[in-house]
């Protein structure tokens, strides 16, 4: 992975705990890898597709903010997102997506477009929170969710 400069998320249950995590080499997403070029790419959460295309490192990239929001200080973010390495993308900006719906192939797609890994798919959640972007886990997204639900 590429070199990142300091950054933060929030990956543990206290989701009020934005961790600073140092620069070094890190992969911002979670890597679902797939044995075949071209296993589908479904979409989590409902949302709009905000920009596809090739993005430097990432490959094909599909940019989506998703319907859903994560609370944080009493304050309700939008949850953004990006698929990245995919083989192609069924989807276009402006396009909404469905929790579920098929959205485009598994690639190992980077610069330039070419095959540079293995087959797989990188999936990134997100926050704006004020001038920093707050990475977010998917099992603390998918938490927060739960716990709104049972209000």
């Amino acid at each position: 992975h590429s070199w990142k400069p300091t950054s933060y998320a929030i990956f543990s249950s206290n989701s009020a705990s934005i961790k600073t995590l140092n620069p070094s080499k890190r992969n911002y997403g979670i890597d679902y890898v797939v044995a075949t070029s071209g296993d589908p790419i479904h979409n989590w959460y409902p949302g709009r597709v905000t920009k596809v295309g090739a993005e430097g490192s990432y490959g094909n990239r599909c940019h989506v903010d998703f319907f859903i929001f994560f609370q944080l200080s009493s304050k309700f973010y939008r949850i953004k997102g990006a698929y990245a390495h995919a083989k192609s993308f069924s989807v276009q900006k402006g396009d909404y997506v469905k929790q579920g719906q098929y959205i485009g192939m598994m690639g190992g797609t980077g610069s330039g477009g070419r095959i540079t890994f293995a087959v797989h798919v990188d999936f990134r959640l997100w926050i704006n929170y004020g001038s920093r972007t707050v990475d977010l886990s998917p099992n603390v997204v998918e938490k927060q969710l739960r716990q709104q639900e049972n209000r």
